[in-house]
């Protein structure tokens, strides 16, 4: 890993962005898209600043926001063949850079509710890794629990990478689980209001500790008019 605040990296080290992003007001469709697209513009602008950047991850709800009142909607969902997704996949090759990726993923079924995902773009455009969230944050969240497990992929310059969202990383074993398929970049990704901040501090802590690796973790910031979310 590159030191903190690096703006270049040697060859071996691996720099990484996480992003505070701004908790997004979200009330339509069209919101969505100005969302994706400022995301692509603070990835082009972060790449620029940091030539060396290997990989930039955004907090969860950073796309499509925490609006609880549309969750469900269906025209406020993504699928992995979203045109947005395809933005970010674009503003990965055009970067030369990896990147994390949240969205609220349109269900399969449709009689079931939707997913809360995580995906990892390479630098190529492909999407190497696809989770969905397991332990939503009952009873405020409306999400299916996920069904593809804990998933690890090889990331740049040799490290193997997952991720969890949220309150996933709460529970010790979905850390343990990614580091018996190899992780040692442990990426989360959340949207937490203010009164978890000291356990998402400790559990982020504690995962690195007990699992012998790196956990990079960025959440939400700001108010939503709804949610006062942690710095």
């Amino acid at each position: 890993m590159g030191s903190t605040g690096s703006v270049s990296a040697w060859d071996e080290a691996l720099l990484i962005a996480a992003i505070q992003y701004p908790v997004p007001v979200i009330k339509r469709p069209e919101d969505i898209q100005v969302q994706v697209q400022q995301i692509c513009k603070t990835i082009d602008s972060t790449k620029a600043g940091y030539p060396d950047l290997d990989l930039i991850v955004f907090p969860e709800y950073s796309a499509q926001g925490l609006n609880t009142k549309i969750w469900t909607y269906d025209e406020m969902l993504l699928s992995l063949e979203s045109p947005e997704v395809d933005s970010f996949r674009q503003a990965c090759i055009r970067n030369n850079i990896w990147g994390v990726f949240s969205l609220m993923e349109r269900n399969e079924d449709p009689s079931q509710p939707p997913y809360n995902t995580a995906i990892i773009i390479n630098n190529s455009g492909e999407i190497v890794l696809h989770y969905r969230k397991l332990q939503p944050w009952v009873p405020i969240e409306p999400w299916m629990p996920g069904n593809l497990g804990m998933p690890v992929c090889g990331g740049p310059k040799g490290a193997k990478l997952a991720v969890c969202i949220c309150h996933d990383g709460m529970f010790p074993e979905l850390a343990r689980e990614a580091a018996y398929k190899g992780c040692n970049v442990f990426i989360r990704i959340s949207g937490y209001s203010t009164q978890v901040n000291d356990q998402w501090i400790w559990t982020n802590r504690t995962n690195a500790w007990q699992n012998l690796m790196y956990t990079v973790s960025v959440n939400l910031a700001g108010y939503d008019e709804v949610f006062l979310l942690f710095r």
